[in-house]
């Protein structure tokens, strides 16, 4: 699963490097759960830009709460080398 996640993401990368970059938008997954309101903005500048349309009322909420569920020490050290093995993107274990 891992290695298919980070394949997914690297095709993801090439695909928007072949983009102007008026015609995509990256966003952290923290950027996109404590402020959803301020990317659904830039979402609405990007096609406002581009000739669309976008009704600029946000009405969803403030942000998005994380739950971290944690890992056994056996599984963490499976995914750690899982990843290792596809591009060397391991993070570090503390």
């Amino acid at each position: 699963m891992a290695g298919q996640v980070i394949c997914t993401q690297a095709a993801i990368e090439r695909q928007f490097a072949g983009l102007p970059d008026a015609r995509h938008l990256s966003v952290g997954f923290d950027a996109f759960r404590n402020d959803p309101a301020a990317l659904y903005r830039r979402i609405g500048e990007r096609i406002v830009a581009m000739g669309g349309t976008w009704d600029p009322q946000y009405t969803g909420p403030s942000n998005f709460e994380v739950r971290e569920v944690p890992l056994e020490p056996q599984l963490e050290e499976r995914l750690h080398r899982a990843c290792a093995r596809f591009q060397g993107i391991a993070p570090q274990l503390s």
